[in-house]
């Protein structure tokens, strides 16, 4: 202890008034040092509570740049392997970033719950991670924080992270209650009229109902027992702990229920959620759903399948991952990220964040987020307000409600200022009964830039999201800037009728931007069961082109781009089929060749020259003539020639197989995508030891009528031309792309090295597969020059690995190489 005489104090008063000088200057660059990544609305916060007090909040790190980076992925890349890409990528960033600090908040933790036993009524928080945005939410009080910073470098910022009201977010004025279906007349007693104004029933009619599609539905909660519903509820199989094929018991009328076998405690799928049956509720942290309104009328205009009498949902055959929201931006933002990691197709959300709620939203967080869904393959469509009538107080350019502002996949021909792009489809809301947009739908465009022009904005916007100023009006931040022109599209949502809690098993009417967002989801499920490899900016573009055009021509500031057809949108355009070598209706006239298991017959390509410039292939069928018989003759394949080198090799993928028959050689449900660029198609024969030059193979087209797209489209008919010509036969493999060796040692207890070599510029990826399909790592990512390569993989890296044997592989530019790695002790 130090002791000052009380007698030689005033001889030591300049050592103390120095050493205190020092002292608060010391504190004072310490405290600097920490504000500066204290986001000021946090910092207002925190001046306004004690050091003891608990705030929520989220700490930032540096986010990986998806844009820059993932979105390079190649078009052709299979959306479901893109997906699994970029959610591993972003992973294994957080993990690497987040390490430090996730310690720490693990030791703040163990001693809360030791005071927990201690002191009664001691609050113990939990962290959530949130690899999507690379942040972690928690509550912390203002000195752990201050602790965290000062040993913490890798934290790149802390933002507030403040809950909002209910009602604030949720975009639908109340339900009239209506819910008895004995007492609720229907109009037309069968159909929701959103659902017959966007002519989903003539899709049904061509056996499209979205079957194969899954919808992620963040919402504030869900009847699913409602008989409508509960058939399209996503069964997690992951978690069928009793392995009896299902996680919900379904049973007649509003009887269904959770499979009490499957609530084991364990997280079965490791997904980090906990018997997570059909999805997950963040706001009570469980798998036990929550039942609201609102949320129920949403899923019932996706799924529902009439079967107490009316049809409200645009695609019942797809299912529905049911997501509850909570009332802060991280854990609607979690919801985001639960949904990617459970592999859903779409996300679908009728809650946004609004300009005027107290506290504000912060943008960038959510387009942040959403820029994710994009690189992903994941589209996202949102709600964006029913504040058409309140411009007073929510102006244009800020009428447009977050995530709906952020940018769309596909950029518009009449958006003229080109800034970034995102992942959410905005939809606007008209009447189902008139076709024309209600008044309280929101006014466009929104903006992206600074925002404190228009008001208090407490935020720090992402300095790469100043991509769209808007300057019609005063403020002018940059002079005549049109900024993002919103919405993107609009939907039936006024007049609307979706399934209804109160009453068990009835309906209610249902509208606003609300109803309107998940017709639109259920649209693009429709599209996406017919044309699965469709990506966000393939979808919008469908959506925006064959919208029918509302308002003023062009993409308007009321109904975007005009109300979608979903007839039209799942309806391919006539395309263009030729030839790829000469081209004729002989596609082969040649001889086969014994033990040959991919005998290159012939090729042809597709493509399109009309709006939307998107279609799907659906089935091609050949006549063919022939001496061979399947003693000679295994199958015909149809493969995408990716290359474009006329042949089959690595990286081809096989659209479809056909076994040997007689007289003809058919390809049905192709479901394949084809644009405005030509792509190329091969016929293949896999021959037997039997087969021998005595055996021919002729293989023609009657006519393009015997090729057909989605639904009952075929080939214009003066674009293929027939003659005599012949195709070809057994040509040599073109030079690989790439290599990959053998890793060295093998087997491999500790590490070994991988060797590949790159002999053209591209896009690869090298990745670690567990032998029953399972993604475990992405080892190396990105683009490439030619070159050679080592990986030096550590069986710790992705947690312990267990001796047996691994996969790895090489992908991109057309190649595909698989090697076995065998881990032992």
């Amino acid at each position: 202890m130090f002791f000052v005489n009380r007698y030689n104090l005033s001889a030591m008063r300049p050592l103390i008034l120095s050493f205190l000088f020092l002292l608060s200057a010391f504190m004072a660059v310490a405290q600097s040092k920490i504000d500066s990544r204290i986001d000021a609305a946090l910092l207002k916060q925190l001046n306004a509570v004690s050091a003891h007090d608990h705030l929520p909040v989220l700490i930032m790190f540096p986010e990986y740049p998806v844009q820059k980076k993932i979105a390079n992925i190649p078009s052709d890349y299979p959306r479901k392997m893109r997906q699994k890409l970029v959610t591993t990528v972003l992973k294994r960033h957080a993990d690497s970033v987040q390490f430090n600090t996730l310690n720490f908040l693990n030791q703040i933790l163990s001693h809360r719950t030791n005071l927990l036993e201690n002191q009664s009524g001691r609050l113990v928080e939990n962290y959530r991670k949130l690899w999507i945005i690379n942040a972690i939410a928690v509550s912390l009080e203002r000195a752990e924080l201050e602790t965290l910073l000062e040993t913490d470098h890798h934290i790149q910022k802390v933002l507030w992270d403040p809950s909002f009201s209910r009602e604030s977010l949720l975009d639908i004025f109340p339900m009239n209650g209506r819910g008895q279906s004995s007492s609720f007349t229907v109009p037309d007693a069968v159909h929701d009229p959103g659902v017959l104004l966007i002519k989903a029933p003539q899709c049904w009619e061509m056996g499209n109902s979205g079957e194969g599609v899954l919808v992620g539905n963040v919402d504030d909660g869900f009847w699913w027992k409602h008989p409508d519903l509960v058939k399209g509820v996503y069964q997690n199989l992951g978690e069928d702990a009793n392995g009896n094929g299902y996680t919900i018991a379904i049973r007649d009328n509003i009887y269904s229920y959770p499979d009490p076998g499957d609530f084991n405690g364990i997280d079965d799928d490791g997904n980090g959620y906990v018997d997570d049956l059909m999805g997950w509720d963040m706001d009570q942290n469980s798998g036990q759903i929550l039942t609201e309104m609102h949320g129920t009328g949403t899923l019932g205009h996706v799924v529902g399948d009439g079967t107490m009498g009316v049809k409200t949902g645009v695609a019942p055959g797809s299912k529905c991952l049911l997501v509850v929201s909570c009332w802060s931006q991280s854990t609607h933002i979690e919801a985001y990220q639960y949904a990617l990691e459970m592999g859903v197709d779409v996300i679908t959300s009728s809650i946004s964040f609004k300009w005027d709620s107290s506290p504000k939203p912060d943008y960038s967080l959510f387009r942040q987020a959403t820029d994710v869904s994009l690189a992903a393959g994941v589209i996202h469509t949102n709600s964006i307000s029913n504040d058409g009538l309140a411009v007073l107080y929510k102006p244009v350019p800020l009428n447009i409600a977050t995530p709906g502002n952020c940018p769309s996949p596909w950029e518009h021909p009449d958006q003229l200022l080109a800034g970034g792009r995102g992942g959410v489809i905005a939809v606007g809301n008209v009447d189902a009964y008139t076709d024309s947009v209600h008044k309280t739908s929101p006014y466009g465009p929104s903006f992206w830039g600074d925002f404190a022009l228009y008001g208090n904005y407490p935020y720090a916007v992402n300095p790469d999201y100043f991509d769209y100023p808007y300057s019609r009006v005063d403020p002018v931040e940059v002079p005549d800037s049109i900024g993002l022109l919103k919405p993107d599209i609009a939907a039936p949502g006024e007049g609307c009728i979706s399934t209804f809690v109160a009453s068990g098993d009835g309906y209610s009417d249902f509208w606003g931007t609300s109803a309107a967002t998940p017709h639109a989801a259920g649209t693009i499920a429709l599209m996406l069961s017919i044309n699965p490899e469709l990506l966000p900016a393939d979808v919008d573009q469908i959506l925006q082109l064959t919208a029918i055009d509302k308002g003023a021509p062009g993409k308007d500031p009321r109904y975007g781009a005009g109300r979608i057809d979903a007839f039209k949108a799942t309806t391919s355009p006539r395309f263009l089929l030729h030839g790829v070598n000469g081209g004729s209706n002989w596609l082969i006239n040649d001889k086969l060749l014994a033990s040959d298991t991919a005998l290159e017959l012939t090729g042809i390509s597709v493509h399109t020259e009309l709006l939307p410039f998107i279609g799907s292939l659906k089935s091609m069928a050949c006549k063919l003539e022939t001496n061979a018989t399947s003693n000679h003759i295994v199958s015909f394949g149809l493969w995408w020639d990716r290359d474009n080198n006329r042949v089959v090799s690595p990286g081809d993928r096989q659209l479809a197989s056909a076994l040997f028959r007689p007289d003809s050689v058919c390809f049905d449900s192709l479901k394949f995508k084809f644009r405005d660029e030509p792509r190329s198609l091969l016929l293949t024969a896999e021959t037997t030891p039997l087969a021998s030059p005595e055996h021919f193979v002729n293989l023609s087209l009657a006519d393009t009528s015997q090729v057909t797209a989605y639904y009952t489209t075929h080939p214009l008919p003066d674009h293929f031309p027939f003659g005599p010509q012949v195709g070809i036969a057994n040509v040599a493999t073109s030079v690989q792309a790439a290599s990959l060796h053998q890793n060295n040692p093998n087997p491999v207890s500790a590490s070994s090295a991988i060797d590949y070599r790159i002999a053209q510029k591209g896009f690869f990826t090298l990745s670690l597969w567990a032998v029953t399909g399972e993604l475990l790592m992405v080892m190396a990512s990105g683009e490439h020059q030619p070159g050679d390569y080592r990986y030096v993989f550590n069986r710790n890296e992705p947690g312990r690995l267990l001796n047996g044997v691994y996969i790895y592989k090489l992908e991109g530019e057309g190649v595909c190489i698989c090697r076995r790695m065998v881990l032992t002790d």
